[in-house]
């Protein structure tokens, strides 16, 4: 969707998959907190996950991203929060497994001028966008500054690198402090082992229990893991955390519940009387038409665009992606209503049509015989 460039399309995308959590969390199948969005810029496509991201422009990633946490949280004013949006992951992120470098023991190497330019940018957009929550990431956040020793070369030594869940400058400093994101109701989350990999792989912290308490300290307040569950109670019963850290956590998390209307009555919240009438309406699968059409790039055409086509022609699609509909679906999604590309569909939903699709050394035959109707939308 980064593609459209229609930041007023994004956010009524957020508010139909915001309006649909809250049908299925009604139905008890699924929680209130939501682990996006994915606004890490998109600078090296050796990361592998660039499919999550809106792009590699921080100007465009934060006017996105703006527009985004707006439509699935809802307005700021409003009485209840749809849901909480969490920006991740914070921050200089951006690669998975590459040349024996995993995204669990990364070290990024980062100057301060495009820690502050470049990879903090979008994020500081989330906090302009009063987000409920972020995302300390797996890596290590190396930055150059007076404290840290350099060669001549300017760069840092890698044992200086912090974890960045376990990094009060980012956590507390940057973040609540210099950006001011310091409602009550709002919170930081590790990703999943993330406080665990400040033990190991990172060795930043000396044991397990120091590991979870500087975690907390720095201002993580969840753990998505076991490693808080494990070892907290070391950590209070060795005096490495206090309880006001504790307490403080906790506030944060319980105020989030509070504004998602946790503790109050159903009666007295709309977004409580959501059911499954709300979920894949006619007009949502038309937003979503759109914004998959209006997504679409076209980097070249010779004058063969746009095809005239009618049910005596036969078209003929070809390429390892010509339906590969399981594989473009990238690595975080729904049950689909019905699993297709983006082609296909466009075929279906517009007139009759022969479809011939070619996948590599397997032919298959598409036969769709559907009526044109001016009144039918995208099923």
């Amino acid at each position: 969707m980064g593609a459209a460039f229609d930041d007023d399309l994004i956010k009524e995308v957020a508010k139909v998959i915001s309006t649909e959590a809250r049908a299925f969390n009604n139905a008890n199948r699924t929680g209130l907190d939501f682990w996006t969005p994915n606004i890490n810029p998109f600078r090296d496509p050796r990361w592998g996950r660039g499919q999550e991201t809106p792009g590699e422009d921080s100007y465009h990633l934060s006017s996105y991203v703006k527009a985004l946490v707006d439509g699935l949280q809802g307005d700021a004013k409003d009485p209840y929060k749809r849901v909480v949006a969490t920006c991740k992951h914070f921050a200089g992120y951006d690669i998975e497994d590459w040349n024996g470098n995993s995204r669990n023991q990364f070290d990024a190497h980062i100057s301060q001028q495009d820690l502050v330019e470049y990879y903090l940018r979008p994020f500081q957009a989330c906090v302009q966008a009063n987000v409920g929550a972020f995302m300390c990431s797996y890596s290590k956040s190396t930055r150059h500054n007076p404290v840290m020793k350099s060669n001549a070369n300017n760069d840092v030594d890698a044992v200086n690198g912090v974890p960045t869940c376990a990094d009060p400058y980012l956590l507390q400093t940057v973040l609540r402090e210099h950006w001011g994101w310091t409602n009550e109701e709002q919170w930081v989350t590790s990703d999943c082992d993330a406080v665990q990999n400040v033990y190991l792989p990172h060795k930043w912290s000396a044991t397990r229990e120091q590991a979870v308490a500087d975690s907390l300290i720095a201002g993580t307040d969840l753990d998505c893991g076991t490693y808080m569950q494990e070892h907290l109670p070391g950590a209070f019963a060795q005096d490495l955390v206090k309880e006001a850290v504790l307490d403080q956590a906790l506030v944060r998390q319980y105020s989030s519940l509070i504004r998602l209307g946790w503790f109050d009555s159903a009666a007295s919240q709309p977004y409580r009387q959501l059911g499954w009438d709300s979920v894949a309406t006619k007009d949502s699968q038309a937003l979503a038409r759109k914004a998959a059409a209006e997504g679409i790039v076209l980097l070249k055409n010779n004058g063969v665009l746009p095809l005239s086509i009618n049910s005596s022609k036969t078209l003929g699609l070809f390429g390892d992606w010509s339906n590969a509909s399981t594989q473009l679906l990238g690595m975080h999604f729904p049950v689909e209503l019905a699993l297709q590309t983006d082609v296909v569909r466009e075929l279906r939903w517009c007139t009759d049509i022969h479809a011939l699709t070619a996948l590599g050394a397997e032919t298959r035959e598409l036969h769709y015989q559907l009526r044109r109707r001016a009144s039918r939308g995208p099923r």
